[in-house]
């Protein structure tokens, strides 16, 4: 199925889901994201607009802009904060 990520009205939505992977796409508002939480694999955003903090419990951190794509480990937890108006796809292993 098609999908045109400029026509999404939903803040958050899954795309796709099938035995080895996900894709969510989520729109954050300034301040707003999704919570210190990990997952049992692989995971990786990527920046559709705006500007986020992506950041690990641990004290790592680094802001993503629009276009940025970041693979990471997400076995570590992590936290995501918009800095401004966000849209932002993430890709999480199963």
């Amino acid at each position: 199925m098609k999908l045109n990520l400029n026509k999404i009205k939903e803040s958050k939505l899954m795309l796709t889901k099938n035995e080895s992977f996900k894709v969510m796409y989520f729109e954050f508002e300034p301040g707003k994201g999704l919570p210190n939480h990990h997952h049992d694999g692989d995971a990786a955003i990527q920046v559709l607009e705006g500007k986020v903090s992506f950041n690990f419990v641990d004290g790592e951190s680094c802001l993503l802009e629009k276009n940025d794509f970041l693979p990471f480990d997400a076995r570590h937890t992590h936290n995501v904060i918009a800095e401004e108006k966000s849209k932002v796809l993430v890709f999480i292993g199963l």
